[in-house]
């Protein structure tokens, strides 16, 4: 485990978590980083829909996993969209690159 500057706890009020996205093959790699410690707290992906499923009712299932881990993470907070940083540009990114991902495969169907 990586260690913690002495008195970091007095400022863990003000800790967030990092989104950080990167493209893959056929999905998008999804990491979270506390601003803290700077350690992966969680890490996934997410793969585009198949066939004619929407890209927004993937997104909305992610939107909604992220956030219940969140509150969890910062057990009992209020808004767990304002503990990511940037999360709805974050979540536009992701919007981006699924459909992006999602263009290339159906090129490689047809």
């Amino acid at each position: 485990m990586k260690s913690l500057h002495a008195g970091i706890f007095l400022h863990l009020d003000e800790e967030k978590l990092v989104m950080s996205l990167s493209r893959e093959l056929n999905s998008v790699r999804v990491t979270l980083l506390p601003t803290i410690s700077g350690q992966v707290v969680n890490s996934r992906h997410v793969t585009p829909p198949e066939g004619k499923l929407d890209v927004n009712l993937v997104l909305e299932t992610f939107r909604e996993e992220v956030l219940d881990f969140v509150g969890e993470y910062f057990e009992g907070t209020e808004d767990p969209e304002e503990k990511i940083e940037d999360f709805n540009e974050r979540i536009d990114d992701m919007k981006r690159l699924l459909k992006d991902i999602s263009k290339i495969k159906r090129r490689k169907t047809l």
